[in-house]
């Protein structure tokens, strides 16, 4: 049925064509113009352009909207279900663990938690997250691939890259693709424990780099709930994990601060913050930038605080972070 109208188009524009043939054939402009008359443009030709920049304008829209559904089908979202593995939902996809640990910021493919989604491409080539001072032409030799390409393919043309944008690279691969995945386990693991009413622990991430100033513990005879982490005033630090904002504003003590719930009871809390970048209510995915360092509140310099919470309790990060 799509078919339909740029088959009766295409009918209607051919017709214009042959009637406009027949009328110049007839009556041509030469008598007009030899007898010294004025010469008024044909009423059909302009309708017969009319008729084709119409055409043509359904042509472009036509095309921009199969480029769209392209890209649609191009990257999906695995919901992960209990008992499944990364090499189970790489077999599903007829893809690799190394693809969909890189795809996904996986460190460990074999810590992954049901109920998290994963982002897989079903063409093949690549996904790339757009970081901060990325270009198309940097992001197409990391990969190899042309950029004009990964424009097209993203509908570039009709927007602009902007940061933790997900893009597909069509027949691009990334080094880190080919090689076994590292394992990295650190120590604090061996201790942690599932918090008692939970069989669910979200895949955290560490939101900054940066020097740890103060860790979760007694400090100067009273109890620090979290974990600081000192870094520039002004840098942009991310989501621990994927959830929506619960809270963005200012909290006594706190300064400015943002609550993410991540469901099942957990939730992070990030402290101090100069600036935040996100609003009650957003879907922030891990790794997304949501807030700068500060120094607001009751702090000595600038840098992040950041708490782990369970329901009611707020835990040891060092225990939950990779």
């Amino acid at each position: 049925m799509d078919q339909l109208p740029i088959v009766l188009k295409k009918a209607k524009l051919l017709l214009l064509i042959v009637i406009a043939l027949i009328l110049t054939a007839v009556y041509g402009y030469a008598p007009a113009m030899a007898a010294g008359g004025s010469f008024s443009r044909p009423v059909y030709l302009e309708e017969l352009e009319m008729y084709k920049a119409s055409f043509d304008r359904y042509k472009i829209l036509q095309e921009r909207r199969q480029r769209k559904e392209t890209l649609e089908k191009a990257l999906v979202r695995h919901l992960i279900k209990p008992g499944e593995t990364l090499s189970t939902i790489a077999n599903i996809y007829r893809t690799s663990v190394q693809a969909l640990a890189y795809w996904n910021n996986i460190a460990n493919p074999n810590f992954i938690c049901a109920g998290r989604f994963l982002d897989i491409v079903t063409v093949e080539g690549s996904l790339h997250h757009v970081g901060k001072g990325d270009t198309l032409e940097r992001i197409a030799q990391e990969y190899n691939a042309d950029p004009s390409v990964i424009a097209s393919f993203n509908l570039l043309d009709e927007q602009r890259m902007f940061t933790g944008q997900k893009l597909v690279i069509p027949g691009g691969v990334h080094p880190m693709e080919k090689g076994s995945v590292p394992v990295t386990l650190l120590a604090s693991r061996a201790k942690r424990r599932l918090p008692d009413g939970t069989s669910f622990i979200p895949p955290f991430v560490w939101p900054l780099g940066g020097v740890i100033t103060s860790k979760f513990g007694m400090r100067k005879g009273l109890f620090h709930f979290g974990l600081d982490i000192g870094a520039p005033y002004g840098k942009e630090y991310r989501a621990a994990a994927d959830g929506i904002v619960e809270f963005s504003g200012t909290k006594a003590g706190y300064g400015r601060v943002l609550i993410i719930d991540h469901g099942r009871g957990w939730r992070t809390l990030y402290a101090h913050n100069a600036q935040n970048l996100v609003s009650q209510g957003d879907y922030v995915s891990s790794g997304r930038s949501i807030a700068k360092v500060g120094a607001s509140g009751n702090a000595t310099g600038p840098h992040l605080h950041l708490e782990i919470i369970f329901g009611e309790r707020r835990l040891d990060p060092l225990l939950f972070l990779p």
